[in-house]
Formats: C-alpha cells, structure tokens, sequence
C-alpha cells in the first residue's frame, strides 16, 4: 500500500447551515511509527477554520475523519485508515 497521497480533495466543514464542501490540494503521508496520518492543504479559495472535526474524501474514496491544524501552514491530521487506501 502506498504510504503518501498528493492531489486533489474536498474537505467537509461544519457550519451553522450544515456543511460546507471546499475543494482543496492535499499532501498527505502515513507516519510509521504511530500509524497517523497527516500533512498540508492547500484550498483553492478561502477556507473557514474550525476546530470541529471535518471530513476529508479523495476522488473515488469515502468522507474519512480529520482535523486542521493552523500552523506554518494549513494542517491536516487523522487517525485509522488512511483516506487513501
């Protein structure tokens, strides 16, 4: 199995009408120690931040869990499958 993904994405935040898709540009690796999975998201128009738990899907995948991170960039970290595999 693959160990990285990078490409495209649709993060899924929660806000007061619901859910908000947003197409984004992510870059994801598995860490082999913990199992975690993390990286960057690039979105392609502005983000609203949120500290609730989103959804990340890949093309042809299923909405995996994740949470952002704000640090020298746009983080993104999830535990269990990687949304790639």
């Amino acid at each position: 199995m693959p160990t990285t993904y990078t490409g495209p994405g649709t993060l899924a935040l929660p806000d007061e009408d619901g859910v908000t898709a947003v197409p984004v540009y992510v870059s994801l690796s598995t860490d082999p120690v913990t199992g975690e999975w993390r990286g960057t998201i690039t979105p392609y128009d502005p983000l609203p931040l949120t500290h609730e738990p989103v959804e990340l899907t890949l093309p042809g995948g299923t909405p995996t869990p994740a949470h952002l991170l704000e640090g020298a960039g746009l983080e993104i970290y999830g535990t269990g499958t990687p949304p790639w595999q």
